[in-house]
């Protein structure tokens, strides 16, 4: 098994530093190892449960599961790609969930965009580095899933913090499943009258090696039904691309650290955009926009930072994304021509969540040379540094142009490129281009 770390710095009111990182999940012939040791625990502790337990039937009080609904295909992984079979599923269930059709989101092909050799910036693998047995992490499939991949465009990740609970299973509920990083050892799964079960309590981020996509829970699940006796009753249920055709139970002992949703429109026919999602930093911060030092831009004086992206191009405006790093963050849309003097529209809006958003305008706004500008009630989002880690074998380049992004201080559009801009930002970093796209609907 393997997995690749980094630490993850979310800024809300006040700092939250954690860790967090890349699942690798194993290379095949690890998994086939892993899969004959776990045939002999499993048929022994099958053995010793049955034994002594009654086979448990869950009933309908705190129990949900998004399989009872659309009993989607429980594919299993080739290499070490969970992280990708754990983002695919969020988004097919998400669509699912919302519209009610089915679709097919290939996990390799995220594999394919996310580490992309022809690509000038973003994450990269160095040459040498085998993309489906070095693992990666969902929110890199969101950044690229954000500027679209085939007939899909994201337009909107949550993020959820660890603790809570209520949220996640409210969001499972409405919007479809979850993709979290779990612990997965082998010594600590178990095989009980047919349900696949994992109690292994942790406190250690580098045992969180395996992603996985929750679809539901049950309040009730038997705390003796898992090889190390969970603390008390109740279990996540969960897709595990590891397993194949069958459901895992996660128990609740086993804390979920960061979990992240996934939802897809085939609405949006181009976006623009210039920044490549969020950075690693000095500080292995994979979360760069939510990290402290880098990767983010701090309200320069106090509130309402303002930043701006030039787009040359035409077309029918249909919506603006943008990051948030806290709940019911408010913003400001504007409009502009391409030379930053006049306003074309102007909307208010509200990010409910931590994560990306596509905000949908409330009429669409035929363009051609323009400028979105946002103003963030909080942080404003902006691409960090170049940062190499992991050994040198994954790396994170951005690339920025003069007359891309600007920054608006004491009256007046700055170029977030030159020193000025820099300056103007107020951080220690060199600043690359503004967090904001133009969705498209021609």
């Amino acid at each position: 098994m393997k997995k690749k770390h980094g630490k993850l710095a979310v800024v809300l009111a006040v700092a939250l530093i954690l860790s967090a990182g890349f699942t690798g999940c194993g290379s095949d012939k690890e998994q086939k190892t892993e899969a004959k040791s776990e045939a002999k625990t499993e048929a022994m502790s099958e053995t010793k449960t049955e034994a002594k337990t009654e086979t448990y039937v869950h009933g309908e009080d705190g129990y949900y599961s998004l399989y009872d609904e659309y009993q989607f295909p429980l594919v299993t992984q080739r290499g070490g790609t969970c992280w990708v079979h754990g983002s695919a599923a969020t988004m097919e269930l998400h669509y699912y969930k919302k519209n009610g059709k089915v679709i097919d989101i290939d996990p390799y092909e995220l594999v394919d965009a996310v580490y992309a050799k022809d690509k000038e910036e973003g994450i990269m693998l160095r040459e040498g580095t085998d993309p489906l047995d070095f693992g990666g992490w969902e929110p890199h499939v969101a950044f690229e899933m954000e500027n679209g991949i085939g007939d899909y465009v994201l337009d909107n990740m949550w993020v959820y913090l660890p603790g809570e609970v209520d949220l996640v299973k409210q969001h499972i509920r409405e919007y479809g499943g979850l993709s979290v990083s779990v612990p997965d050892k082998t010594e600590y799964k178990h095989l009980v009258h047919g349900y696949y079960t994992i109690n292994q309590p942790t406190k250690d981020i580098d045992d969180y090696d395996h992603t996985v996509t929750i679809i539901g829970w049950d309040d009730h699940f038997p705390k003796d039904y898992f090889t190390t006796p969970a603390t008390v009753d109740g279990a996540w249920i969960a897709y595990n691309s590891n397993l194949g055709n069958q459901l895992y139970y996660i128990s609740y002992s086993v804390e979920l650290f960061f979990a992240f949703g996934m939802s897809v429109t085939e609405k949006y026919k181009r976006v623009l955009a210039y920044d490549t999602g969020w950075s690693l930093d000095e500080e292995d911060a994979l979360w760069a926009g939510m990290a402290e030092t880098k990767g983010h831009m701090k309200s320069f004086f106090g509130k309402n930072t303002k930043m701006a992206n030039v787009f040359h191009d035409s077309g029918k405006l249909g919506a603006v994304g943008t990051y948030s790093y806290g709940r019911n963050e408010k913003i400001k849309i504007e409009i502009y021509d391409a030379k930053l003097e006049n306003v074309l529209y102007t909307q208010e809006a509200m990010i409910d969540h931590i994560g990306y958003q596509a905000i949908e305008l409330d009429e669409p706004v035929e363009v051609n040379d323009f400028a979105v500008a946002i103003t963030f009630d909080s942080d404003a989002p902006v691409e960090g540094q170049e940062t190499v880690k992991d050994d040198d074998r994954l790396e994170y380049r951005p690339k920025s142009k003069a007359g891309q992004s600007y920054i608006y201080k004491d009256g007046k559009w700055i170029d977030l490129t030159t020193p000025e801009g820099k300056k103007a930002a107020g951080v220690g970093f060199d600043t690359n281009n503004a967090c904001i796209k133009a969705l498209m609907l021609d």
